[in-house]
């Protein structure tokens, strides 16, 4: 785990306010599961926008009214896996992973969770690239800002770099677009950094001076 620029590791408050789904009974778990690996799968096979309901279902092998128990439409499905890779990242309580580790990082040790999201981004990088470059895009983006929007407000409160003059709103959308734009280019353009080469990167260029 880096250890770099340990001044943005204060414990500031903040909400992801995540789409999580609770307390559903092993069963429910499963054929949830089930849903979302088809649109994986069928996401990686072919455009989004060619996708229907009904070929989830034929992929998941769940039942009609089992999808609709779930979900409303494809969309929701697809917001629904964006949920889980995002709820996973900005989890408080972490375990060790194959090939990586951030279980022991403090809970708001912004470089970490930065350079986490790159890892996670990496080891999906085939189905997130699939979505990156197909209609459902501006969705995984919609729900990407939402959940790093608190982050980057976070990363913001100890900016060196924004004039006094630069309300907060517009400070934390720079770092917003940059965030994830750096992620977007990581994926769809096959960058062979390590995370936390990306993550560096990140810092560097928003906070040139640490």
């Amino acid at each position: 785990m880096n250890n770099y620029c340990k001044k943005f590791e204060h414990c500031v408050s903040f909400d992801y306010n995540l789409t999580i789904i609770c307390n559903m009974s092993r069963n429910e778990e499963k054929s949830r599961e089930s849903i979302n690996r088809a649109l994986e799968r069928l996401i990686q096979r072919q455009d989004y926008s060619t996708i229907n309901v009904s070929d989830i279902i034929s992929e998941s092998g769940v039942a009609r009214s089992t999808f609709y128990s779930h979900y409303k439409s494809k969309d929701d499905v697809l917001i629904g896996i964006a949920d889980h890779i995002f709820a996973h990242v900005f989890s408080n309580h972490l375990t060790s992973e194959k090939g990586h580790d951030f279980s022991s990082s403090p809970a708001f040790a912004y470089r970490d969770i930065v350079e986490h999201t790159f890892c996670h981004f990496s080891e999906d990088r085939d189905l997130i690239k699939a979505i990156f470059t197909s209609s459902a895009s501006h969705l995984f983006a919609e729900t990407l800002n939402k959940v790093a929007t608190p982050l980057m407000e976070a990363v913001y409160s100890m900016s060196p770099s924004f004039a006094p003059s630069v309300p907060k709103e517009v400070g934390v959308s720079v770092l917003l677009g940059t965030f994830v734009g750096l992620l977007r280019s990581y994926i769809v353009e096959d960058r062979k950094e390590t995370p936390e080469q990306m993550a560096q990167y990140f810092f560097s260029i928003r906070f040139p001076n640490n």
